[in-house]
Formats: C-alpha cells, structure tokens, sequence
C-alpha cells in the first residue's frame, strides 16, 4: 500500500483515474477533523426511523440525520460482509480489488483510507467485530490500533464490548493532541440475535431461528413449516438489535462532547448489506440480490458547520464513495488510487449504474431501473442454496413503479435491458481478473478463534 501512496504523491506515475489527480499533501490542513467511522453489520435502511420506520429503533443515529444528512440509496459492493467492508476501507468496487470469500487476504499493494490518513498525521484505530476483518487477513494495514477481539473466546462480540475499547483509548493522553481517525465495525444487527426485545410479549434472550443464519436458503418444505408468528418474532428480535447498537453509539457521542472533540468530529454511520427478513425465502444477505439487502444508507454528521450537498441526496451513492466523501469533507485530497467519488460536492460524476455481487447473483442498478442475473453455476452455490421461485437468468425491474421488485418488465423494456445486460457483463469480466490475483487462506489456516467466530454466525460448517 505504501507503494500505491507513492504513486499517488508523484506527478506522472500511475493512479486510477482518467483526469489528473489533485496532489496529495503530506502535511494537516489548518484545524484538522477527527474522523470516526461506523459500520454495523447487516442494517436495513428501511428499520431506522430516520427513513420513517415506525419503531424507534435508531434514535442516536436519527440524531446524526437530522443534524447531518442522510442519504437512502448507497449501494454496496456485495451482498456479503467481506466484499463490502474491503469496499469502504480501501475507496474500490468489486471489481477492481476481487475479494468474496471469507479467506480472502487484503493485499498490501493496496491502499486503505487509514494508510492515506495515518501518511497525513492522523492517529488511526480500528474496532472490528467482525471475523472477516481480522488482523491475520491483513486488514489491520493502516492502523496504529487495532482490535479483532481474536483474544476473546465469545463468538459474538457485542456492542458494548467494542464500546469499551473505544472509551478507554479515548481517555488517553495524546487523544486531542493530533486528529485521529476511528473505525468500529458493529456485529448488530446481523444475527443470531441475542438480545431481548421490547416489542415482544415474552422474552427471548438467545434464541436462533436458523442454524445458519447468515447462509441458510430454505426449501419449499422449510418455508411451509415456519410457524406463522416467525417472521413477526424475528423482526422484533432484529428490531431489538438495532436498538442496542445504537444505544452504543449514543455513549460514544456523549464521551466525544465530554471531551470536547464533537464538534471538530466528521462521524459517519453506514452498513455493508441490509438483510432479508422473510419477506422472499430466506432470512439472510449472501444469497439476496433484492433491495432488502442491496440498497443501504450513508448519514454524516459534521459537528461544527452545516452540510452543503450541490444535488441533494437523492442521488444513488455505492459504498467505496464514503471515504472520499470523509476525506473531501475534512479537507484532505482524496488519493488517486481511490476509486469513489465525493458525493457531497461531486455527486454529479457518478456513473449511472452501481454494480452489487451476490453469492449466487450479480446486479446492476440505477435509481429507475434494476437488473438481477441469478447464476447458480457460482462456486458458493450449492442445491440448498437455490431460493424457491426464481430461475436461473436476468430479471429487470422499474423501481419506480414497482419498488417491491414484484414484476419482470424485461420484455416491455428491451432496450433498458440489453443496456443493463452489457454493463453487467463487462462488470463481470473485470471481476474474474481481479479475483484470480488474491491470496487466499483456507479455514485450516485461520486462527481457531478466527474459524469459530465465522461458524458461530453462520458462516461455516
């Protein structure tokens, strides 16, 4: 990565862009911005009240909106948690760096937001919950701090258990003395779910509905025999979840203003995928190509001035522009191997179409139109694995119109579809070449705690 950071610094020698990138300075800018970052796993844009969800699931994240902005269409780079969280931390789509599975390792040649910000000066820490980030895939490039939490032997770590660490870093000395840059990923909501629930009538502290949660496509015959309240006591159980995390982040906050550092603080709260709650066939992110798990969210709040956005935020964002958009908006110049754009002040370079992969399907969609191809040939995929009710093939719909993504328009609209179809396809080209150049570890080459972490949710056998 120090070698794409190079490049980036001297005029004429490679970068990713076509028009010349701006240079990159290696010193602060006057009054430099804290940067904290926060990304909870598996969070549906449509359960926080900021975006009219009827429980108040979000209140310190609908605080962030509401003195911040708030954008409803970011979508990820995949629907899994590995290929979109390496999307937000290096600024690249799938695409271009090609990781899926969970044994994937970043590689060093690539360029992470904390390398481009621990090079200017900041003070870099990461708090991840999550076993596809651990320190032994090479994710913790950048980072002056880091925790994977692999000391630990619970396979679910909580919300106030990442809370902890940031709190007692927070209290040291240096903090205040140069800008510093936090990134915590949360485990919430993904599940199991392991909270109890105010919206049900009796608790449920632990329970699992699925052995594996997070992979699990149930068959024709699984789905006629869920008990009928199921979905309403899995909702409330992810509702629940929601509420604890964002409890959590309500404590940061208030330590930050206790420190006196709010107002100098960029915070940014997002996700890697949304989640299906039974609404089609399954309860889970891997396999859902729908806009339950594709289109998320992106809030910012900037503690010290308002938030100006040339063209709003109806505008469809993809997940590798939040960090150029932080970096922008601190006042930093956005790297030029940094594939994102700043979509406060340059959302009018995005392209139209943003692309999304799932295990067993790939997407392409606009804010009017998407196209769904499901392709059961994909290594992941296996018979189980194969939703009820959807072929093999493209299915193209007007979100618009139909924002349930109930009716096939495929043949109404053939030249919309041939369009999407040959975006996608170059897509994938591009994909199958990136992938073949990452170094993979299998499961018996993980730590222990690595490998248990993954099954404990869902993830492997």
């Amino acid at each position: 990565a120090i070698l794409s950071l190079v490049l980036a610094l001297a005029p004429g020698l490679g970068g990713c862009r076509d028009a010349e990138p701006p240079a990159l300075s290696t010193a602060l800018p006057d009054a430099p911005k804290n940067i904290v970052l926060l990304s909870l796993d598996a969070l549906r844009q449509d359960h926080l009240s900021t975006f009219g969800y009827t429980r108040p699931t979000s209140p310190n994240i609908d605080w962030l909106a509401e003195h911040g902005i708030a954008y409803r269409s970011i979508v990820p780079s995949g629907c899994s948690t590995k290929t979109s969280l390496t999307s937000l931390l290096t600024a690249l789509d799938y695409d271009r760096h090609g990781i899926l599975d969970h044994g994937d390792v970043l590689p060093d040649s690539y360029l992470t937001l904390a390398e481009a910000l621990q090079a200017i000066g900041y003070e870099t820490f990461a708090y991840v919950a999550t076993p596809h980030l651990a320190a032994e895939l090479n994710y913790d490039q950048g980072f002056d701090h880091f925790s994977d939490f692999s000391n630990l032997d619970s396979g679910y770590i909580r919300a106030d258990q990442i809370l902890g660490r940031i709190l007692a870093d927070l209290d040291a000395p240096s903090i205040g003395t140069t800008p510093f840059f936090i990134y915590a990923h949360f485990e919430e909501p993904h599940p199991p779910w392991i909270y109890g629930s105010p919206w049900l009538d009796h608790p449920e502290p632990s329970q699992r509905f699925f052995d594996r949660s997070c992979t699990f496509v149930p068959s024709a015959a699984d789905l006629a025999a869920f008990p009928p309240d199921l979905r309403r006591r899995l909702i409330a159980k992810y509702d629940a979840s929601i509420r604890h995390a964002d409890a959590a982040i309500g404590l940061l906050l208030d330590n930050l203003r206790r420190l006196g550092q709010l107002q100098n603080t960029l915070v940014a709260v997002t996700t890697d995928h949304g989640l299906e709650l039974l609404e089609r066939y399954s309860a889970t992110h891997g396999y859902t190509p729908f806009d339950e798990v594709v289109r998320t969210f992106f809030i910012l709040y900037d503690g010290s001035s308002p938030i100006n956005a040339p063209f709003g935020t109806n505008i469809q964002g993809r997940i590798f522009d939040i960090g150029p958009t932080l970096m922008a908006r601190a006042g930093l110049p956005i790297p030029s191997p940094f594939q994102g754009v700043d979509l406060l002040q340059h959302a009018d370079q995005l392209p139209t179409l943003a692309f999304s992969t799932c295990y067993n399907a790939q997407v392409a969609r606009s804010l009017d139109h998407k196209l769904i191809w499901f392709d059961y040939s994909r290594k992941r995929v296996r018979k189980k694995n194969k939703p009820v009710g959807y072929q093999e093939g493209p299915l193209l719909f007007d979100l618009r119109a139909d924002p349930g993504e109930t009716h096939d328009i495929r043949r109404e609209e053939p030249a919309i579809f041939h369009s999407f179809a040959q975006a996608l396809d170059a897509y994938r080209q591009r994909t199958g070449a990136s992938h073949l150049q990452i170094e993979q570890m299998d499961d018996s080459e993980l730590r222990r705690e690595t490998t248990e972490r993954l099954r404990s949710l869902g993830y492997i056998d």
